[in-house]
């Protein structure tokens, strides 16, 4: 074995792919999760162990994690108190990953992805986006900012070694919503061809669900793809 592994969230979308990644490369992985979702076959056929546990309890986390740990990928944490809860663990867990969001990112006038409600809204980010680029202030208001004050817990101790990092529209096996239907609806209705916002040119383009699967129109609510 290469060492043992907890996934908190690992029968999610992210959390399943990585601790079967673990698990195939030898690690001993156990998935932690609220119970809400079934452990994936696929995992219990790679000798992945599964235990229900509702992180936001006092010392639920704590009390899940052995002493010997050498890593916990964390892909449901959310915002500082959460990342408190890592504290807890020192010198109990060899690393921490922590799955945040791209959304955190902020353009020069203070625009994000997850705030975006149209194209004049939507941030002029750098393709691709570095490190470097500016987050959105840690706090409670929105999604991202709590994000970033998970991140703040994190990077800014040397107790345990943590490394985040921040995917964007992640879509695939374990998904709950169909987030490319868009694409997906056109494909199956064998029409020829794929309208794109903004002549194609978009470098982020998630797809929202049509009114119907046949149907080539936008919802009435809900933002377009933005440019």
């Amino acid at each position: 074995m290469a060492g043992q592994a907890v996934v908190v969230g690992g029968t999610g979308q992210i959390g399943r792919a990585c601790a079967r990644h673990l698990a195939q490369h030898g690690w001993d992985v156990l998935a932690l999760s609220r119970g809400e979702r079934s452990m994936p076959d696929e995992l219990a056929a790679h000798g992945v162990e599964h235990r229900a546990v509702d992180r936001d309890d006092a010392g639920a986390l704590r009390g899940a994690v052995d002493d010997d740990v050498e890593l916990l990928v964390d892909v449901v944490a959310y915002d500082a108190e959460h990342g408190a809860q890592f504290l807890e663990l020192q010198g109990r867990v060899g690393s921490i990953v922590a799955v945040s969001s791209a959304s955190v990112y902020a353009d020069a006038r203070g625009r994000t992805i997850d705030e975006s409600a149209d194209e004049a809204s939507f941030p002029a980010l750098p393709v691709p986006i570095p490190e470097t680029q500016a987050t959105v202030p840690p706090g409670l208001a929105t999604y991202s900012t709590r994000k970033v004050a998970l991140e703040r817990v994190l990077l800014e101790q040397d107790a345990v070694p943590a490394t985040v990092v921040r995917p964007c529209a992640v879509h695939g096996p374990g998904a709950l919503g169909a987030r490319e239907w868009w694409v997906v609806g056109r494909a199956v209705d064998q029409r020829p061809y794929l309208v794109c916002a903004c002549a194609g040119g978009t470098v982020f383009h998630p797809t929202r669900r049509p009114t119907s699967p046949s149907s080539s129109a936008w919802p009435a609510s809900g933002p377009r793809p933005a440019c």
